[in-house]
């Protein structure tokens, strides 16, 4: 096999390890989202750390010797926990391509965060957010949209996207500082740390709960935690960052699709139409990629 061949069977892989998330979680159902929250990262953070255990002392003596990079970790941390409570429970009060969709953002709103914080961003960034904004407001316009909670779970979309792009903006300096994966074995533990005790205290777990939905919460440690952004974070190293981005904006339709085939889950005329709009509206965005904007991927 040749190394483009690798390449794009690696992204293949990753987009579809990822794209199995969104049906994944629904299938976890009844567990109340934040416990599939708090079980994805602390899978992830475990598998995470034992496979960087060696790089762990590197990064601790590093967060001694400079504390600020134990405070952004701290940060970063936190962040993803936002993501990952605010996504996964969108999934439950909209339908998969529009929590997809709208998460997807953030790409641009990484850039938008990057443009704040002093970084240089190429026109395409604008025109991608503008495209963008249209996109979402078709995505989420209707009467259909303020009925059965679903302009709540948009907005959680939303807020999973900008949560994302935070981390990632938040997480930037540190990333290059220390060794990849025990940051982010650390980053997945302090998601963890901060959604346990959350999740029992604020969503008891009701009647229903079988050990099909704990193994669901382990896949989604393991396929789409581990397997799917591992392979995203080879992929970037072989080709340049923003063909990654393009990529991966392939998951909102692999998301739906799947859930179409094992759910049934339908999706209207006009939910395809703006979801279209608003991942036209990404991918011109993400060519900002190219002068170093920030970019990539942390749903799903």
């Amino acid at each position: 096999m040749g190394a483009s061949t690798r390449v794009v069977a690696a992204l293949a892989l990753g987009v579809a390890a990822v794209a199995s998330a969104a049906t994944v979680i629904l299938l976890a159902s009844p567990l109340p989202p934040l416990h599939i929250a708090a079980g994805r990262v602390t899978v992830t953070a475990v598998v995470l750390l034992l496979l960087g255990r060696r790089e762990l002392r590197s990064l601790l003596e590093a967060m001694r010797e400079r504390p600020a990079l134990g405070w952004r970790t701290l940060g970063a941390g936190t962040l993803l926990a936002v993501h990952f409570g605010a996504w996964i429970a969108s999934l439950g009060l909209t339908s998969v391509l529009r929590s997809m969709a709208l998460v997807a953002l953030q790409p641009v709103f990484a850039g938008l965060l990057g443009r704040v914080l002093g970084d240089r961003v190429s026109p395409w960034l604008y025109a991608g957010a503008a495209v963008s904004l249209a996109g979402s407001i078709v995505l989420v316009g209707g009467t259909s949209a303020l009925e059965g909670g679903t302009l709540g779970g948009d907005a959680l979309a939303l807020l999973g996207g900008a949560s994302a792009a935070a981390y990632l903006a938040f997480g930037r300096s540190v990333r290059s500082a220390v060794p990849l994966r025990a940051y982010l074995g650390g980053v997945h533990g302090v998601a963890a740390v901060l959604l346990l005790p959350l999740a029992w205290i604020v969503q008891p777990i009701g009647e229903g709960v079988d050990a099909g939905s704990w193994f669901a919460v382990l896949y989604l440690g393991l396929v789409p935690g581990v397997i799917g952004h591992g392979l995203f974070n080879w992929v970037v190293r072989q080709v340049p960052i923003d063909r990654v981005a393009l990529a991966i904006l392939l998951e909102p339709a692999a998301a739906t699709l799947l859930a179409w085939a094992v759910l049934d889950r339908t999706v209207t005329g006009s939910e395809i139409l703006g979801a279209s709009i608003v991942l036209l509206g990404v991918g011109v965005g993400s060519i900002a990629a190219r002068r170093g904007a920030a970019s990539g991927s942390a749903g799903g």
